[in-house]
């Protein structure tokens, strides 16, 4: 699975069979972090959790340990210069301390060859270097580097470039937000109806002085957009909102043969296996992103990175990743865990609640994405009808939209009375009509209820 840490307030992923800067540092014997700050102690993780093992880390403050490596002062380089082959990265933020140290190496004659220098005002890209630069680099021991590191950073930027301008060239991009929303990619989540009920959500939630958010499922980035919308616009004082998604191909081979929707499938799955799809998110999270509001990537499968999570962490846990029913169950199972006593667990795609007359429709095709109920024109989520069924007795939809909260280990449906219209961010003008319809149909019918949720 990919590793991913916090570094600097950013994710930095990688994966250990991709990653050639990564597999380049194995093959160096020794290899010494320079710097014993948060940076470098990001640094330290991820190589650490990676099977690469560290000689040592080197900084003049030798009282402050790291990883449990005392510090080596610089005056003992020479020492450490006979053991050969040898690494040494400098992993410093601030500017004259960076500068200073890769000068200290040279001066006790470590070659170029062996220092890899970040410079500080590159880090916010490492995430990215991870991601779309090493990994598409073949390393070649005789290349510098720091060679490898400038190109990759000049690969991105390129990267960047060039993806953009294909969704401008192609009329792709929605809205005069900056959000990318291209349509050759499937980007939308959800009907815009269901977004109306995110907002509501939000506003519902205002108990606490930041809102912890959990999505689960995230692919280009339009609800959390969404949710970033509504915590902008409401009174919530900050958030901290972590988005889950495996970013990869997971439809099964019904589903890509399937003979209604392969089209749709096909689309995503090329989506996810060239990365537009995770570039997309990467776009709009930066875009999202505030002083009041930090986005925490993290790229892996929900199996596996849930279960890491702090219990009780979470205000709103939203699910809208894979459909297929064991994988609906169990994000629902771990929501349980996950959610604060008196939090919410919501979710996407609940177009059908389960009842006697689409029970063994349900059963036959809860490995499969979507079907169409027969005699009707209703596409609805077998798996995700049949996991909110068995997992809760009764949960509040609105639109295919679902939420329930939990008190103290029991759960019952939330209710939304009335909330304040939020215009949305990333709708078309097509879309508004409906958007703001559903909104006064709503507080029509529910004008004299409130939320559940204490003030």
């Amino acid at each position: 699975m990919p590793l991913t840490y916090e570094m600097e307030g950013l994710i930095f992923s990688t994966n250990t069979t991709d990653s050639t800067f990564l597999e380049s540092i194995r093959m160096n014997d020794s290899v010494y972090i320079v710097g014993a700050g948060s940076f470098a102690n990001s640094i330290a993780k991820v190589l650490i959790a990676n099977n690469i093992k560290l000689a040592g880390i080197i900084d003049n403050n030798t009282e402050k340990k790291l990883q449990d490596y005392t510090p080596i002062p610089f005056d003992s380089l020479p020492d450490i210069r006979n053991n050969e082959p040898h690494l040494f990265i400098i992993a410093i933020s601030i500017p004259q301390y960076s500068d200073n140290a890769y000068n200290l190496l040279i001066r006790s004659a470590i070659p170029e060859s062996s220092i890899v220098y970040i410079p500080p005002e590159k880090v916010s890209n490492l995430n990215q270097i991870l991601y779309m630069g090493f990994m598409d680099h073949i390393w070649d021991k005789s290349l510098h580097m720091q060679t490898l590191f400038d190109e990759a950073l000049n690969a991105i930027n390129d990267r960047e470039k060039e993806f953009r301008s294909f969704l401008i060239e192609k009329n792709l991009i929605d809205g005069q937000s900056g959000l990318l929303l291209p349509n050759n990619i499937s980007s939308r989540q959800g009907l815009p109806e269901r977004h109306l009920f995110m907002q509501g959500l939000i506003q519902s939630a205002q108990s606490t002085s930041c809102l912890h958010l959990l999505e689960i499922g995230s692919w280009c980035g339009e609800s959390l957009a969404v949710w970033c919308n509504a915590i902008t616009q409401s009174g919530c004082e900050s958030a901290i909102i972590y988005c889950v998604d495996i970013w990869s191909s997971y439809f099964n081979e019904g589903d890509l043969n399937d003979q209604n929707y392969a089209d749709s499938y096909r689309l995503m799955d090329s989506a996810a296996k060239t990365k537009n799809a995770f570039h997309t998110f990467l776009h709009n999270a930066n875009l999202c992103e505030s002083s009041k509001i930090k986005i925490i990537t993290i790229k892996g499968a929900s199996r596996d990175i849930l279960p890491t999570l702090k219990s009780e962490l979470f205000d709103i846990i939203y699910i809208d990743a894979s459909h297929y029913y064991s994988d609906v169950s169990f994000d629902i199972e771990e929501s349980k865990r996950l959610v604060k006593d008196r939090g919410i667990i919501c979710g996407d795609d609940l177009e059908l609640e389960l009842c006697n007359e689409i029970e063994e429709l349900c059963l036959e095709n809860k490995d499969r994405d979507a079907i169409l109920q027969p005699g009707t024109d209703i596409i609805f989520h077998p798996g995700v009808t049949l996991a909110v069924s068995n997992a809760f007795q009764n949960v509040s939809n609105y639109n295919g939209f679902w939420a329930i909260q939990k008190e103290s280990n029991n759960y019952k449906p939330h209710h939304l009375g009335e909330f304040a219209y939020i215009d949305p961010i990333h709708l078309e003008f097509d879309y508004m009509s409906r958007y703001k319809n559903c909104y006064t149909k709503h507080i029509s019918d529910n004008k004299d209820l409130t939320s559940d949720l204490p003030n």
